[in-house]
């Protein structure tokens, strides 16, 4: 009898107790970006990124969803609903996966969560930021529906 895909996966809303599972991913997401981009990316002191972590917890506009396998923190969702005067609207602020659990569908499952949630508010419109040279993210998520509405440019100053 074959088991099936994730026999102890699990996506929830994060809890307090939650916190120091999430800093090792951010840590870990830190590193992996940093590679990638072949810049050193700097984060948040501990303190403010707890700050932010309660904060999430707390307001009914975000969203902290977390992915779980065999009780294990492997990834997490950070969303906000925005409302302004022309329309509701879900932003994906940031989604990381553990490396080892990539190409097994917790992205997919974390994003069809937040559509959910949102659909319970009765928004119908997710928006997230992609940075282009990661092609893996962009396959994924135009897979699932995402199309490019805009580029966004940035330009450092001196």
């Amino acid at each position: 009898m074959s088991s099936s895909r994730h026999t102890k996966m699990k996506i929830r809303k994060a809890k307090r107790a939650d916190f120091e599972g999430y800093l090792k991913l951010k840590m870990s997401e830190k590193r992996d970006l940093s590679r990638y981009l072949g810049i050193n990316i700097n984060y948040a002191p501990k303190r403010i990124l707890k700050r932010e972590f309660k904060d999430a917890l707390k307001s009914i506009k975000k969203f902290l969803l977390i992915a779980e396998e065999d009780k294990e923190i492997i990834g997490y969702l950070e969303g906000v609903q925005i409302i302004d005067n022309y329309q509701k609207t879900g932003y994906i602020y940031d989604i990381f996966i553990l490396k080892e659990y990539r190409k097994k569908r917790f992205a997919i499952d974390l994003i069809g969560k937040f559509t959910n949630l949102l659909k319970k508010r009765k928004i119908h419109k997710i928006k997230l930021g992609v940075n282009p040279k990661n092609k893996r993210a962009l396959n994924l998520y135009r897979k699932l529906g995402f199309k490019i509405a805009h580029y966004e440019m940035e330009k450092k100053i001196k």
